[in-house]
């Protein structure tokens, strides 16, 4: 194996586990700052796009929407304190120097900002909702949940140019990270919601993120 040089790992359901919702995310908790109307149309949304890749830009934008006037300081009170994975600040803190770590995910920019400063991590990638005025505005910048491999890509070619795919572990829970599994050096499955992802990361399985050690050393 390839030394690893950079860390990097999911956010929803693997550095961050929620108590709401089938995926233990961020939107699974900001869902609950909307009135029960939207809260509805942004269940039903979940629905309908998620076994529809083609569409997550649609998605997106229509949940953006729905979250349109409503106050961030509204949005922090559910999203925070974050709701650390067990050993995840113990991991991060500890190794902050000796890797570079960092976040990426389809999850919520606020949260991955937090996480990023709270554990000292170089880096993060997530959706970024636009704000104006201390509201949500109803606009989006996307990170497609389904292309998460292209982003990983993208900052390695941008931010560490000297470091290749082979030099990354990547810790992620769902289908939705296999394709990252697919381009890292070690891929590892974080409380994996089901065995494709526990094939994918090559049978690596953990529940606490200090365990990553022995897969490190």
């Amino acid at each position: 194996m390839a030394e690893i040089k950079i860390v990097c790992t999911d956010l929803d359901g693997t550095l961050a586990q929620y108590d709401r919702g089938e995926f233990h995310s961020s939107w699974d908790a900001l869902a609950w700052v909307l009135p029960d109307d939207r809260r509805k149309e942004w269940d039903e949304n979940l629905k309908k796009y998620y076994p529809r890749p083609d569409l997550y830009e649609e998605w997106n934008r229509k949940d953006a929407q729905l979250l349109k006037g409503i106050p961030i300081k509204d949005a922090e009170k559910v999203l925070f304190p974050i709701p650390y994975s067990p050993g995840a600040r113990e991991f991060f803190i500890e190794k902050s120097g000796r890797y570079i770590t960092g976040i990426l995910s389809s999850g919520i920019d606020i949260v991955a900002r937090r996480a990023c400063q709270e554990l000292g991590m170089n880096f993060w990638r997530a959706n970024v909702f636009g704000v104006r005025n201390g509201r949500f505005d109803g606009s989006v910048e996307q990170i497609d949940m389904w292309r998460k491999h292209e982003v990983l890509l993208e900052i390695l070619a941008e931010e560490f140019p000297g470091i290749k795919p082979e030099n990354v572990c990547y810790v992620g829970d769902h289908e939705i990270d296999i394709a990252v599994f697919k381009v890292v050096g070690l891929p590892i499955a974080m409380n994996p919601k089901n065995n494709d992802v526990v094939e994918a990361a090559e049978g690596r399985v953990i529940t606490d993120f200090r365990e990553l050690e022995e897969y490190l050393t």
